[in-house]
């Protein structure tokens, strides 16, 4: 019998083509879109990861300097453009699920290259409201769920049970492309709307996946209602960081 190398991965965002599609592994899928994707920046905010043209540069972004700020930082897998744009807007508004097998080793990709097992207490999902006026589904609580599965040896805590740590109990102001004032406002409203069914799961570091970044303020209400819980640090991991200007 004559030996055969593995296949090549098909390059994201061709991932519909790919061997690798079903099967991964998170090594394979992580290492394959890190190659097509847009970096973030050397030289990134090392609170929200917004583009800075140099490290002495100050962020122009309000929530950095916010003494009031619950999140301490917000990672970002990368930047949202290009491929993993269209593959998110599939997923979120096309429901093209099977994105989430793809966004699930991402995360699982960047968990195991910045973070140790041992020092994060909890992985949650941003949470989404499904119910009236709402999404039809899930998008970040399937993808955390995703990893969960896909994370066969168990080494991440990662929030996959029926009842998600952060719970909406309503719908809520949206923020996207909103001024800063609403985005503000929109903050608030997440936080007077999210519960925390049983804070008895909550530990130590608690990160919380969200799909997009833009200014930080729904994931800094986030960590608010996770500090409120016992949280004792509170970070974001997103797929993609918009950028501004």
């Amino acid at each position: 019998m004559t030996w055969e190398p593995p296949p090549e991965p098909a390059g994201f965002p061709d991932c519909a083509e790919c061997a690798y599609q079903l099967t991964g592994p998170v090594e394979t899928c992580y290492g394959c879109a890190h190659q097509s994707m847009e970096a973030v920046s050397a030289y990134a905010c090392p609170v929200c990861s917004q583009a800075r043209e140099s490290s002495d540069d100050p962020c122009i972004n309000s929530l950095c300097n916010d003494p009031a700020r619950s999140i301490e930082a917000i990672d970002a897998i990368a930047m949202h453009s290009g491929g993993l744009k269209r593959a998110i807007e599939r997923y979120k508004y096309q429901r093209q699920w099977g994105w989430k097998l793809i966004f699930a080793r991402l995360l699982l990709g960047y968990l195991d290259r910045h973070y140790a097992p041992w020092d994060v207490g909890l992985v949650v999902a941003a949470p989404t409201w499904t119910g009236s006026g709402g999404r039809s589904f899930g998008h970040t609580e399937e993808v955390v769920r995703q990893a969960a599965e896909s994370d066969m040896l168990g080494y991440w805590p990662l929030d996959d049970s029926p009842q998600p740590v952060l719970t909406l109990t309503r719908a809520t102001r949206t923020s996207a492309r909103g001024t800063l004032p609403e985005k503000r406002a929109a903050a608030d409203d997440l936080a007077a709307a999210t519960v925390v069914p049983d804070p008895s799961r909550i530990r130590r570091l608690v990160l919380v996946y969200d799909d997009v970044c833009t200014s930080g303020h729904t994931l800094d209400a986030l960590a608010r209602v996770l500090r409120r819980h016992g949280a004792e640090r509170v970070r974001g991991v997103v797929l993609a960081r918009r950028g501004w200007g």
